[in-house]
């Protein structure tokens, strides 16, 4: 009758999502011999595929291999089903190593293994179906930038402090981002997306008559994107109506509306990016993504349009020396806080009064 397999277990030489790894089996099956011409099935997680194996080494025991090793590996129903050849009488400790496997390509749970011994002519000796499998984590993205909104003609990498429009998110992912997968951001303490504003547009299918700075190449990602603003620093970016998968190692990117710079200048922290499941799975992931350029101070005049007036200070008398007050009217880009300063540097020769 048909038995289990004592000990049987799984390990893995490496836990991230997508990566080439190596898979080892290990079981013992010491009252059913696996006799010769027999096959040991080895049964991956649905997700796992084996086309890209390179080799397999059968040993029993361990350390002892059994008919050398192959440059390939024998598939069996499936990309994720390996029926390894015994050849000659096997019992005991088996140990069956799989080498560049490619692990599924996002994060969690790898669902369970299977293992079973079969004789020549297909029937099972003993089998074990439901072997404990292990937990991924997400993968790195190979590349990711954001571009946070800039004046029209405002110097490369300068971004005005409280200015209002588009943030450019580029990435290049480790895994496919499927064809209803989603993008994830979170924005550091200071940025803001409009809440009920946001619009997200694949770079590749702007307008022609962009600057060359933003025809960028070719993204990847077809179909189009729907973005989902969680909160003012947390948006979601899906895809729909897409047909395919966008591929791994090749760049993505796309514009994100009605965002809004920080109202102050400085250091602005780090982004988060995400590739999910449409589930909500991390596939890859950048939870430290430096803007590039800087957020620099806004000017005088205002949101412009429609306010450009540019900063008037005016004195009630024009005569030299005498003791007079400054009018002073300029029209903010940014809120001043309520604990904020307004300073004025006065020219030469002026000099500000104590009582002032």
């Amino acid at each position: 009758d048909k038995g289990s397999l004592a000990g049987a277990r799984v390990e893995l030489s490496g836990r991230t999502a997508g990566q080439l790894a190596v898979v080892t089996v290990r079981f013992e099956s010491d009252n059913n011999v696996v006799p010769a011409n027999g096959t040991v099935r080895l049964t991956l997680p649905p997700s796992f595929n084996l086309s890209e194996a390179s080799s397999y080494t059968l040993e029993s025991p361990a350390g002892s291999p059994v008919g050398g090793s192959s440059s390939s590996v024998p598939g069996g129903a499936s990309v994720s089903v390996a029926d390894i050849p015994v050849p000659v009488p096997v019992s005991g400790e088996v140990v069956v190593t799989l080498r560049d496997v490619r692990l599924q390509r996002f994060s969690g749970p790898t669902g369970a293994f299977g293992v079973t011994t079969l004789t020549p002519s297909g029937t099972v000796i003993d089998d074990s179906p439901a072997i404990p499998g292990h937990l991924l984590a997400a993968a790195l993205l190979l590349s990711a930038s954001v571009t946070p909104p800039s004046a029209p003609g405002a110097p490369a990498g300068e971004h005005p402090a409280g200015l209002r429009g588009r943030l450019l998110v580029e990435l290049t992912p480790s895994n496919p981002i499927p064809p209803d997968g989603v993008i994830a951001l979170v924005l550091p303490h200071g940025f803001s997306v409009g809440l009920n504003s946001s619009a997200a547009v694949s770079v590749g299918s702007l307008p022609a008559d962009l600057p060359p700075s933003e025809r960028l190449q070719d993204p990847s990602l077809d179909g189009a994107l729907v973005a989902h603003v969680l909160s003012p620093t947390v948006v979601t970016v899906t895809r729909a109506l897409a047909s395919s998968a966008a591929p791994p190692g090749r760049r993505v990117a796309f514009f994100l509306d009605a965002v809004r710079n920080p109202t102050f200048s400085g250091g602005m922290g780090t982004f988060q990016v995400r590739t999910l499941l449409p589930g909500g799975a991390p596939i890859d992931q950048d939870l430290s993504v430096g803007i590039t350029g800087s957020v620099v101070a806004g000017s005088f005049g205002g949101a412009c349009p429609p306010f450009c007036e540019p900063p008037r200070i005016t004195p009630d008398s024009p005569l030299a020396g005498k003791l007079t007050s400054l009018s002073v009217v300029f029209t903010p880009s940014v809120p001043i806080p309520s604990d904020g300063e307004i300073d004025i540097l006065l020219p030469p020769g002026a000099a500000a009064e104590p009582a002032s």
